[in-house]
């Protein structure tokens, strides 16, 4: 368990407690400091907005940090908050946290609106 306020979101699936930074796994979601474009910008700060709003309804939050690191060289952890994973609760796919999202990778970036979530590359 780890105070709640200890935790700094980065972006929405990316966290760091103490100099330490972690990669939240399970879900993925839009960039917010390397976007594509504007548009997946604004969704990627939405879903910032979201986890961190997620983090304060709580004084205490569980993090489960893995074995691996990502090539970043982030811890791989689950976050838990009010005993229910965040990427159960609230994958970015099914609703940034709320409605159908859609963000490009890599497709001209000016028909980001018809392109389908991406699938997350963590989940297994």
């Amino acid at each position: 368990m780890i105070e709640s306020g200890s935790i700094y979101v980065v972006d929405g699936d990316t966290i760091d407690i103490e100099g330490k930074r972690f990669r939240l796994v399970g879900y993925d979601t839009p960039e917010t400091y390397r976007a594509g474009c504007a548009a997946e910008r604004a969704l990627g700060n939405r879903a910032m907005a979201r986890l961190r709003e997620l983090i304060a309804t709580q004084t205490e939050v569980a993090l489960y940090v893995g074995a691996n690191r990502d090539k970043f060289d982030r811890g791989l952890a689950r976050l838990v908050i009010g005993n229910q994973p965040v990427a159960d609760s609230t994958p970015p796919a099914r609703a940034v946290f709320s409605g159908d999202v859609r963000f490009c990778r890599g497709c001209g970036h000016e028909q980001h609106q018809t392109h389908a979530p991406q699938a997350s590359r963590f989940q297994r």
